[in-house]
């Protein structure tokens, strides 16, 4: 227990005590415990961008997780920082729990392998494209039209990324979501090899009811692992509108795989490289 609260406690404390977005604009009451920072403060430098790095402002990387747009996204982000900081605590300690959230949030600001670009471009594309699809629009027009949208989206995509602000930890959320998920893989994978090796195994009722808990805990584990994963590929690849940067959270768990695969020894861990081609 005391690997737990010493692993959350740290990232809990700032995140609660740190005024939202909408607070310091005035467009929510501003919680009482918050700390006193001011909105020029926040924004020049706890909110991250192309922009702030470039001024010098390399700490940005990580202080943007500790900042959300309002309570809604605040909620949301913790809902799954909780039990997956609580699981990468017990199993590895607070030391990987904090290295890992905020390897997260800094691999989820970087725009490796183009993702960003990639996400922001279909955005654009699909804000451009209806207008030459318009109905009674010639076809040669509306075909004009597509490949100057495309054009427009290529060009317009990396300015607007340079310009955006991020704020929101769940890049970070997303990378201890990647751990538990390949502790998750690695532990169900070595009980299949071991239940082969011995067919036969004397357990009492107590020791089932664990096995059963902990295998059903793995595979949930996976599953929602898998479904946010298809959810943020789908994101990026159509260019769903919103605000939300679902190629950092690709990134975070992309981050987190190829770590894995580096640094594993056990002959158990030669999925990671085959998890990591995927995503």
């Amino acid at each position: 227990m005391d690997h737990v609260a010493i692993g959350l406690g740290p990232l809990l404390g700032p995140l609660l005590l740190t005024p939202t977005l909408a607070e310091l604009r005035g467009l929510a009451p501003k919680r009482e415990f918050t700390l006193p920072l001011g909105s020029d403060f926040v924004m020049e430098h706890m909110v991250h961008s192309q922009r702030s790095v470039a001024a010098g402002r390399w700490w940005t990387h990580f202080t943007h997780a500790f900042v959300h747009n309002d309570l809604n996204h605040l909620v949301g982000n913790l809902s799954m920082l909780v039990p997956s900081a609580i699981a990468v605590a017990q199993g590895y300690g607070a030391w990987s729990t904090w290295l890992t959230f905020f390897g997260g949030c800094a691999a989820g600001t970087l725009n490796l392998g183009d993702m960003k670009n990639r996400q922001r471009a279909n955005q654009i594309r699909n804000m451009l494209q209806p207008a030459g699809a318009a109905a009674g629009a010639p076809q040669a027009v509306a075909q004009f039209w597509g490949k100057g949208a495309d054009w427009a989206a290529e060009k317009l995509a990396p300015i607007v990324t340079s310009y955006a602000g991020y704020v929101g930890c769940s890049a970070g959320c997303c990378a201890l979501l990647g751990l538990d998920f390949c502790t998750s893989v690695a532990a169900l994978w070595q009980s299949l090899c071991s239940n082969r090796a011995s067919k036969q195994v004397s357990m009492d009722s107590e020791s089932v009811e664990e096995i059963s808990f902990r295998a059903t805990s793995h595979i949930l584990s996976v599953y929602f692992t898998l479904k946010v994963v298809g959810e943020q590929l789908a994101a990026v690849q159509s260019g769903a509108a919103g605000s939300v940067d679902n190629a950092a959270h690709l990134k975070a768990l992309d981050l987190e795989l190829a770590a894995l695969h580096s640094s594993a020894c056990d002959g158990n861990y030669c999925i990671f490289s085959t998890l990591a081609s995927i995503f």
